[in-house]
């Protein structure tokens, strides 16, 4: 049943973005992304059991005018049962983001729901402001996460550059939890990625200064380095 609302209330949030659209005359944009992981890590730890994952999302925007818009979409990974969050992860959201000069913003309400992991399922909340620093992008926000039972909260903000006239950027990212599942967790990355067209090639290095080991004794918040190859269009 709450499979079923999660896809009713997606179906609505999309119905809902079109019947604005078409009362303001405008068109739907919409974006989608697919992507090759060599591990899932959400916040520092792998759901995926430290195995590569497919990852893809769809999303629908209704722009109100040219600095504010509606959006509505779906991302998804496959996972590994061997990390107990079932096969498949979907995040269900709906949102609206906006400018101000150089400032952005977005606020979001998303259902996560994993598949053949009862009891998993959650609501979360997540807000972000992006600015430019000479030339650094950077962004701060905030997640809060609400389970059954418990909650938590997680802060984080990243730093990119884009090196001029070149195929390469890179990127930084810290991230501070506290909640039901980690208590001052923190994580943090260093990413580097060379786009060609539409192809993207990542690097990451992600570590965390937390242990979450699994009972075979596999350290899931350990150092690594994510290798990745994706697509936007």
């Amino acid at each position: 049943m709450n499979t079923l609302r999660t896809y009713l209330a997606a179906t609505a949030a999309l119905v809902a973005l079109g019947a604005t659209a078409s009362a303001a005359q405008a068109e739907i944009t919409t974006a989608a992304s697919v992507g090759v992981y060599t591990d899932y890590r959400l916040r520092g730890v792998s759901l995926s059991d430290k195995e590569g994952v497919l990852q893809g999302s769809v999303e629908g925007g209704v722009p109100i005018n040219e600095n504010f818009s509606l959006f509505a979409g779906v991302w998804a990974s496959s996972l590994d049962t061997q990390a107990g969050f079932g096969a498949v992860e979907t995040d269900w959201y709906v949102g609206a983001k906006g400018k101000v000069g150089d400032i952005g913003w977005s606020a979001k309400y998303l259902r996560l729901v994993y598949y053949d992991a009862d009891g998993l399922d959650f609501d979360q909340f997540a807000g972000e402001v992006t600015f430019p620093v000479g030339p650094i992008s950077g962004a701060v926000g905030v997640v809060y996460d609400s389970y059954t039972p418990g909650d938590s909260t997680y802060l984080y903000a990243t730093a990119g550059y884009a090196f001029p006239e070149t195929p390469f950027a890179v990127k930084a990212t810290l991230g501070y939890e506290d909640g039901t599942f980690y208590n001052n967790k923190m994580n943090w990355g260093l990413g580097v990625t060379y786009t060609y067209k539409s192809i993207t090639l990542g690097a990451e290095y992600i570590d965390t200064n937390r242990k979450v080991l699994t009972s075979t004794g596999k350290d899931l918040g350990d150092s690594t380095v994510v290798f990745s190859i994706s697509s936007a269009f």
